[in-house]
């Protein structure tokens, strides 16, 4: 179960990027 830890990254990598869009299209 190494992947959880990959996926974990992913995740906040993802999730770094929504909100980075959101914000471009907000401003």
């Amino acid at each position: 179960m190494a992947r959880v830890r990959l996926n974990v990254a992913e995740r906040r990598e993802e999730l770094l990027r929504a909100t980075v869009e959101q914000i471009e299209i907000r401003g």
